[in-house]
């Protein structure tokens, strides 16, 4: 094993028994942290899977839709660039104005966010194609409206709504949300992902930098790269491992049940105010094979109702089959009930002021 992954071992506090006991499991997660195969007689070495997330006729009808531009200036003539908002390996979302009509035709500067996506290769530009795809497929009050994308010799600008309450990873570093306020949250992001299973697709990575708010009341799945038709179960490890399903893990054939896994750690991350065992990849990703996540709970002071454990430990059940779908977890009681009230709004209110202040340096 190399020295590094020894380290990290030892920094996770892993038992060498409880290795040695589960050995299978722990080689699967140093695959995934070393990108090796680490070839081993009861596994099979992972097969790369090249089939894209959407299929062709929705391919060739997101390029239909798509602008081409031949300068990044031109784009710029008509979207005002604000400030960037996020980074990372998948490019960087900007705040934007831009010149819009209203419902009675009278023209005003509207707020946009404008995903940009490079394009250094093939591969890309179809990844970069299938999520405005899903995007223009996928209409819901729950998930990010998808406005025009625009394409540029080596970029892609996708542009959607702006949603000014930031998201919800955000809202769990400055506040601390009751419990009726979760329950509301889980209930804007199931009727999201019960529509996105109906249609065949699964999100495969919902997590709280993914889910955005706005000072009204509304929440919304953004992020769609990695979405896919999954009408056939899909084999391949993609989304971010503390919310990641362990069939995901594994390199399992997976599907929408996938997407109820990360909901249940979303659960969790809004009482414990960060994902489980955020402190170690490898230690998440061993709670989770093993069947240990709700071990999370035994140190912290969060306290869960009878109904949001049920949930939570429904969620996160190892075998995907015996995980509630979105629709029938919508029908909880615990979900079901909640409604948007005054403090719900108030508390949306000082996030979106305590976003404002972290973008403005204070």
């Amino acid at each position: 094993m190399p020295l590094e992954i020894q380290k990290k071992v030892k920094l996770a506090k892993l038992e060498e028994d409880k290795i040695n006991e589960n050995f299978k499991k722990f080689i699967y997660i140093v695959r995934y942290i070393t990108k090796q195969n680490y070839l081993y007689p009861e596994l099979e070495i992972p097969k790369k899977n090249k089939i894209p997330n959407v299929d062709s006729e929705l391919q060739n009808f997101a390029i239909q839709n798509i602008h081409v531009a031949e300068r990044e200036k031109d784009l710029k003539k008509t979207y005002k660039i604000i400030l960037t908002n996020g980074k990372g390996s998948y490019g960087k979302v900007v705040s934007a104005r831009v010149k819009a009509y209203n419902e009675n035709g009278k023209l005003h500067k509207e707020l946009v966010a404008i995903k940009r996506l490079p394009i250094t290769n093939e591969d890309d530009l179809i990844v970069n194609i299938c999520e405005v795809a899903c995007l223009l497929s996928l209409k819901h009050n729950n998930i990010v409206q998808y406005k025009q994308a625009h394409r540029l010799p080596a970029e892609l600008w996708i542009v959607m709504e702006f949603m000014e309450g930031g998201s919800l990873n955000h809202a769990l570093k400055v506040h601390s949300f009751s419990e009726s306020h979760i329950a509301l949250i889980l209930q804007q992001i199931l009727s999201g992902l019960d529509y996105v299973h109906s249609q065949n697709f699964a999100h495969r990575d919902v997590k709280s930098n993914n889910i955005m708010m706005s000072i009204s009341g509304n929440i919304k799945l953004i992020d769609f790269g990695i979405c896919a038709n999954v009408s056939k179960p899909r084999q391949e490890t993609v989304g971010t491992v503390f919310w990641m399903a362990p069939e995901m893990i594994t390199k399992q054939p997976h599907n929408v049940k996938c997407d109820i896994w990360s909901v249940g750690i979303v659960a969790l991350e809004m009482y414990l105010r960060s994902p489980p065992f955020h402190s170690s990849r490898i230690l998440s990703m061993w709670k989770t094979l093993c069947g240990e996540t709700l071990q999370c709970l035994e140190d912290s002071k969060a306290k869960l109702c009878h109904e949001a454990l049920s949930i939570c430990k429904n969620c996160l059940s190892l075998d995907p089959e015996l995980r509630p779908s979105a629709h029938d977890l919508k029908k909880v009681p615990f979900i079901a009930n909640a409604v948007i009230d005054k403090s719900f709004l108030t508390s949306l209110k000082t996030i979106f002021i305590s976003l404002t202040m972290h973008r403005s340096g204070f």
